[in-house]
């Protein structure tokens, strides 16, 4: 198995150059923006950093196998620094409020980073077999049908969460278990298919492996 193509590992690259970018400010502000250092954030900091590290190493080719599941990692490892670092220094910056105004962005930049480098992963996975990308707009498909649900609930399909002055409540309640059950239906089948999708890339992968060893 060869490493992931360029159109995929130069994206990862400067993501994570943005990404080890992003913390370095946080770890700047855990160290330096108050009187005391705060710890959390700063270990927070370091591990976005050491994911930031990674995935600039994936992004350059260093790793031919497992790039999909290490780019995952990467990415997890960012979401999460960022996530528990945000809360952490939310927490401690009310003596620096030019840094706290700072958190927002910071949180959405760093979380927009990590959902990339996530997509690059599964992108560098699917890629592997033509026959996973039915499954994988399969999927995309239920889920935004599932969205579209959501927001229907949202605007006349309120009606359905309250009791009706004027109306037979067991119309109502009907109504909203087929609603809960449509939304049931279609979690579960864009899970399925997604899932599928990343499957074929294994048994394609293995099938070619045996080829190989046979020739």
């Amino acid at each position: 198995m060869t490493t992931a193509p360029k159109l995929i590992r130069y994206p990862l690259l400067l993501i994570s150059v943005a990404v080890g970018g992003l913390f370095c400010w946080s770890l700047f502000t855990s160290a330096f923006a108050t009187e005391n250092t705060i710890w959390p954030g700063l270990g927070f900091s370091l591990v976005g950093v050491a994911a930031a590290v990674f995935g600039v190493m994936l992004g350059l080719g260093m790793f031919r196998n497992g790039f999909g599941l290490a780019a995952l990692c990467v990415a997890g490892a960012a979401l999460t620094s960022g996530v528990l670092g945000w809360l952490d220094l939310r927490a401690n910056l009310a003596s620096a409020p030019d840094a706290a105004k700072l958190l927002r962005p910071w949180l959405a930049a760093v979380a927009a980073s990590g959902l990339a480098s996530a997509a690059l992963a599964g992108l560098a996975v699917l890629i592997r077999s033509g026959r996973s990308w039915r499954f994988v707009i399969g999927g995309g498909v239920a889920f935004a049908a599932l969205g579209g649900l959501g927001l229907l609930m949202q605007g006349p399909g309120a009606a359905l969460t309250s009791r009706w002055e004027d109306g037979p409540e067991a119309v109502r309640i009907s109504l909203l278990l087929i609603v809960a059950f449509s939304a049931l239906v279609l979690l579960s089948a864009g899970g399925h298919l997604l899932i599928r999708g990343f499957e074929v890339t294994l048994f394609d992968d293995s099938a070619d492996a045996k080829g190989a060893s046979a020739s």
